[in-house]
């Protein structure tokens, strides 16, 4: 289970949870030190060769390797974590899958307001190969909103059969499926 959270510092870390070995640890880059970061949120994880990555950034395009999963170390194998925009229009969201080797697809998200863009990564040339349209979606239930911008925020996909399933959650309020 991959999930951002607090710590006792009032900063935001990513977290992996292996729920087979009952072991929690807080994810970190090995290759550069991040300390001074106080957000660290909306990595997208992929496995590709046996071996568990996060798209750490979509600007500047950096990917993570997992090189421990007990300790959660990982070390940063293209890009730089400090070239990270904050502005860039899309950040991460839901997991990638394997579509047609080797391309992944998943969904990223837009901000303010947040809506779900399909996409699709290559895994073995570690390239964006495609961002695209934001999908706005009619919301599942009346009077959600709260802020002053509109949230759908999609957090996991699913595939089965002749499935697709985008988990998408309505203004952090109404975790929904389409």
């Amino acid at each position: 289970i991959l999930m951002n959270g607090l710590d006792n510092h009032q900063n935001r870390n990513m977290y992996l949870y292996n729920v087979d070995d009952n072991i929690f640890c807080k994810l970190y880059i090995s290759n550069y030190d991040k300390s001074k970061i106080k957000n660290q949120k909306n990595w997208i994880p992929y496995i590709y060769s046996n071996k568990l990555y996060f798209i750490y950034s979509l600007k500047e395009l950096c990917i993570l390797e997992v090189n421990d999963i007990t300790s959660g170390k990982c070390k940063c194998i293209k890009g730089n974590p400090f070239n990270y925009d904050n502005n860039y229009k899309y950040f991460g969201s839901t997991q990638l899958i394997q579509w047609n080797y080797p391309n992944y697809i998943g969904f990223v998200h837009t901000r303010y307001p947040y809506y779900s863009c399909p996409i699709i990564f290559n895994a073995e040339t570690l390239n964006v190969k495609y961002i695209g349209k934001e999908i706005i979606l009619k919301d599942p239930k009346p009077n959600l909103k709260w802020r002053n911008y509109i949230v759908q925020f999609p957090y996991d996909l699913e595939i089965s059969e002749d499935n697709i399933i985008l988990s998408v959650d309505f203004e952090d309020k109404c975790p929904t499926q389409v």
